[in-house]
């Protein structure tokens, strides 16, 4: 068993070499702050995690409704910026409670945003 140890870390290191990777060591990780941090961030996903549905359709259709309401709240934000009578859609409280903006009632029909 040591012996395959052994054979794995030496094609690990070969591997290491060719590619150019160096390792930190002992010295070097015993050498770095307790809270240090890498100086770059890694890619993250471009999909955002706001629906969650085993059902496909489902879920498109609440993406759909999603990205619905945020267009309509663009285009109210817009026009209230523009000093312009704007009405955000339903959904939108706490504009409409502590900034008295109006606000479309929520229909009984359509879920809410």
């Amino acid at each position: 068993m040591r012996d395959k140890i052994a054979e794995g870390e030496k094609k690990a290191a070969t591997e290491r070499r060719k590619q150019g990777i160096q390792l930190l060591g002992r010295r070097g990780v015993l050498s770095q702050r307790w809270n240090a941090h890498l100086g770059t961030r890694e890619p993250r996903r471009k999909l955002s995690p706001r629906v969650a549905c085993k059902n496909t359709w489902a879920r498109v259709e609440a993406l759909q409704r999603n990205q619905a309401f945020i267009d309509r709240y663009r285009e109210a934000r817009a026009d209230h910026l523009a000093g312009r009578a704007a009405i955000f859609p339903a959904g939108t409280w706490w504009l409409h409670r502590f900034a008295g903006v109006k606000r479309a009632e929520a229909s009984a029909t359509s879920p809410p945003s």
